[in-house]
């Protein structure tokens, strides 16, 4: 008997995330993160995602994403099988590298919205990886923060203007938001739904 289909609305908002295959790593070396951006850029514009953040970690990766056109399964099938055939050349590995298929939480308010952008910006702090995600290169909270130019497929934009409509207000709000959850140790400032 097969799995469940998962429901997806149209112009839902997802935080998503796939694990590597028995918590092992995914990624291994820049090449590697790079490969997966540009795949998440190609699929952002193939099945018109808005990407409010990502973060990519050694054996995992989030995203918080907002889907148009309800397909946010066949854009994850298109970005973990990708991935996973590069890599799998790449390296030489003919292995599962992905754990089952991809987690995602309905993200139904702006306050859990909120919390989202915040929870997906810690967790390179939380794992031990950075001191503050400020420091952290493979994720979209340095764009957010205005600490780094903003990729392609990532709706700065759009994500700040859930702290504010005005642009300079937005970032600032954005920052103090995150810093707060620093400050505090946040290391599950919400429940996924997920084992991650």
């Amino acid at each position: 008997m097969g799995r469940p289909h998962r429901i997806v609305l149209a112009n839902g908002v997802y935080h998503a995330f796939t694990r590597g295959n028995n918590k092992e790593a995914i990624f291994w070396d820049d090449r590697d993160f790079r490969t997966l951006l540009a795949l998440l850029e190609t699929a952002t514009r193939a099945y018109g995602l808005v990407v409010y953040s990502y973060c990519l970690m050694p054996n995992h990766f989030h995203l918080l994403v907002r889907v148009p056109d309800a397909n946010l399964s066949q854009a994850m099938q298109y970005l973990n099988g990708g991935y996973s055939r590069i890599t799998n050349a790449r390296r030489g590995r003919s292995r599962h590298l992905f754990q089952n298929r991809f987690g995602a939480v309905h993200v139904t308010t702006d306050p859990q919205l909120q919390t989202t952008l915040r929870y997906v910006a810690l967790n390179p702090v939380e794992a031990g990886l950075c001191a503050a995600p400020d420091d952290y290169r493979w994720s979209g909270h340095r764009a957010l923060a205005g600490l780094a130019p903003r990729p392609g497929f990532l709706a700065v934009g759009a994500a700040l203007r859930f702290f504010d409509a005005c642009p300079g207000r937005a970032r600032a709000a954005y920052r103090d938001f995150v810093a707060r959850g620093v400050r505090r140790g946040l290391a599950q400032p919400f429940s996924t739904g997920s084992s991650l």
